[in-house]
């Protein structure tokens, strides 16, 4: 995470699913629920047969590819679904980012 330029920089995941449940941003008008409780947004992160294969060979976001292992911050926001390919070899994948 770099705050200064609003990126993250992603990693190998360690597990095959995680569900994240987010604070709408500041900049999103947060309505309450019928419950009472304040609005959220859901982002999952998925990347299967995380445990067994250490290597991401790519990644979608909401189904569109990524070059690069760079997202904007906002992006958790925004999209609903991160989904890793893993493989259990080095993979180019994600090399040339600096």
């Amino acid at each position: 995470v770099n705050p200064a330029s609003g990126e993250d920089l992603i990693g190998s995941p360690g597990v095959d699913e995680v569900v994240l449940t987010l604070p709408l941003p500041p900049n999103r008008q947060t309505q309450m629920r019928q419950d009472g409780q304040t609005e959220t947004h859901t982002f999952k992160i998925l990347a299967k047969d995380a445990g067994n294969k250490a290597y991401v060979s790519g990644l979608t976001v909401d189904g569109v590819a990524q070059s690069t292992p760079v997202l904007k911050h906002t992006d958790l926001f925004t999209h609903k679904e991160m989904n890793f390919d893993m493989s259990s070899k080095p993979e180019n994948w994600g090399a040339n980012v600096l």
